[in-house]
């Protein structure tokens, strides 16, 4: 009897428990959503091993700020932008390769806004456009993704777009090395101390998590511990770069970057750089060798904010490039591409 009492106590204990988690749980959201509302992304990218963040292919992603803005991104079975990117063994017209990260996938543009589509309407089937780019990567792996798919689609001409957190992507996903004369591509770190990385591996399509507005509180939070993290070491990089010290983040960007240059010189590929506007210039090592580079004619280095201005010509309200910034843009990409790359046999 006493054995029963007892398992009947503490089946009722952990129901009131159960219980008592749920309203506190239900309550959290509700306060969350009045007070301090978070944009989430349904559904967020998943882990994957040859490359850390990766989209899911063949899906509508809903990219959401509650009472503000509301953005869908849809995928090609390839995971990135763009449509349905025709494979073949030959092409009618030439085709140009976008790499980057959120600023090229286009977070906070709609599918019909994103640079891809946008230099594709320029073009005016003149050209094909594929878009590779994926938010959160860096260098490394958007030279691997060059390698397993990009080349597939024989472009005349590469449009890299740099932003400021490539370098130290580069070291959190060291997916692609340059080793004796030629990249070696390993597996992503796949370690999970921290909780957006474990949930990002097991739980990234997860509606009752990835819309949890608790979630998107607590993952802001730990975002700008990190960023402070970032910005301390940053600091300490700017230190040693006056003292006439090179940060490995940018050593090994600055070596990745002539690596791929050469590889697609050697190929007749052309490269085209671009910054977001004033986020190269936070990297005086990377940006003597991007001139360097363009003085010997190795990649072409081109000037956007001379288009734009400093901050672009608009804002998407999510953040990033506006549709308007990106149409000045293609127009004047679309010219040079055209003149300096592919009118080339």
């Amino acid at each position: 009897m006493n054995g029963r009492r007892r398992q009947r106590k503490w089946s009722i204990v952990l129901a009131a428990m159960v219980i008592v988690g749920m309203i506190c749980y239900a309550l959290g959201e509700i306060m969350v959503r009045l007070l301090e509302p978070g944009a989430s992304r349904y559904p967020n990218q998943h882990f994957s091993l040859d490359y850390g963040p990766v989209e899911y292919p063949n899906r509508r992603i809903v990219h959401v700020l509650p009472g503000q803005w509301r953005f869908e991104y849809t995928t090609n079975r390839f995971g990135h932008r763009g449509g349905e990117p025709e494979v073949s063994s030959s092409y009618p017209v030439p085709n140009v390769l976008l790499l980057g990260d959120s600023y090229t996938f286009g977070i906070g543009l709609s599918d019909e806004d994103e640079l891809g589509a946008v230099l594709r309407r320029t073009f005016a089937g003149r050209a094909g456009v594929i878009n590779l780019a994926t938010q959160n990567w860096g260098l490394a792996q958007q030279i691997r993704r060059y390698y397993e798919l990009g080349q597939v689609f024989q472009p005349k001409v590469v449009i890299l777009v740099f932003c400021s957190n490539d370098p130290s992507e580069n070291l959190e996903y060291p997916v692609t090395k340059f080793v004796d004369g030629r990249f070696v591509f390993q597996s992503a770190p796949h370690d999970f101390g921290m909780i957006e990385r474990f949930v990002k591996r097991y739980f990234p399509d997860s509606w009752l998590i990835q819309k949890s507005q608790l979630y998107v509180f607590a993952r802001y939070v730990a975002y700008k511990i990190s960023r402070r993290e970032e910005e301390v070491a940053a600091a300490m990089e700017n230190r040693e770069g006056a003292s006439g010290k090179v940060s490995k983040a940018e050593r090994n960007h600055a070596e990745l970057l002539e690596a791929f240059a050469n590889d697609l010189e050697s190929r007749g590929v052309g490269l085209v750089m671009i910054s977001v506007p004033g986020q190269l210039q936070k990297f005086r090592y990377i940006t003597g060798k991007v001139e360097e580079f363009n003085r010997s004619g190795l990649l072409r280095y081109v000037e956007v904010r001379d288009w734009v201005g400093e901050n672009g010509l608009d804002e998407s309200p999510e953040g990033h490039w506006g549709p308007e910034t990106l149409r000045s843009m293609a127009e004047h990409l679309v010219p040079l591409l055209e003149q300096d790359y592919l009118a080339r046999k």
